[in-house]
């Protein structure tokens, strides 16, 4: 009787605790990707931030550099990921940062739709940053900086008016600058809509 000989399986990367799947249900991290996204352009994202999610998974896709699929991907990747870009790339801690909130975003996603079976998201999370030690005005600064403002001209007065809705308000100054008309209701005194930043 001829002994039978089990087929040799490819290899699978460590870290990898991944049940067999059908072919059908394996994706690769770019599908993953698309999905997530057609999903976060329906909470109407402003386009900056949308654009700041393809942008952080193209500097993912440049670390990895081979296409991987949700049933090899691990923590490992990441943690790998948050390394490179700590010590190889040296960029500061917010960006690091940033780049791990969106892509952090997008496995959780994932794991919640399932994709990925193993919360790997949890592993992963943003670094520490150094105490923001950047100091505001005082009051007595404010006061200085309106007095010194011509408001008899047009670019004076619309500085001063600047100023008085940032104090009043603490809106970013970059939605400050999008706002349209259509972004205000007067009568209702309210926002409308998401500004296009």
């Amino acid at each position: 009787m001829q002994k039978k000989v089990k087929p040799k399986l490819g290899k699978i990367r460590e870290g990898s605790k991944k049940k067999p799947k059908n072919d059908s249900n394996i994706l690769t991290l770019d599908e993953m990707f698309d999905k997530f996204m057609a999903a976060k352009k329906t909470e109407g994202l402003a386009s900056r931030t949308i654009d700041e999610y393809y942008n952080n998974y193209a500097y993912l896709k440049e670390f990895l550099g081979e296409e991987i699929t949700n049933e090899n991907v691990t923590t490992e990747d990441f943690q790998g990921y948050i390394g490179y870009m700590i010590h190889d790339k040296e960029l500061s801690p917010m960006t690091v940062n940033i780049r791990i909130r969106n892509m952090r975003a997008f496995i959780r996603y994932s794991h919640k739709k399932e994709w990925i079976n193993e919360p790997i998201h949890e592993d992963f999370k943003p670094i520490k940053t150094p105490e923001d030690t950047l100091e505001s005005f005082t009051p007595d600064e404010v006061k200085r900086i309106l007095y010194v403002i011509d408001d008899s001209i047009y670019t004076g007065f619309r500085n001063k008016v600047i100023i008085y809705v940032l104090l009043d308000t603490l809106v970013r100054i970059s939605e400050l600058c999008a706002m349209k008309r259509r972004n205000v209701n007067l009568e209702k005194g309210e926002r409308c809509g998401t500004f296009a930043t």
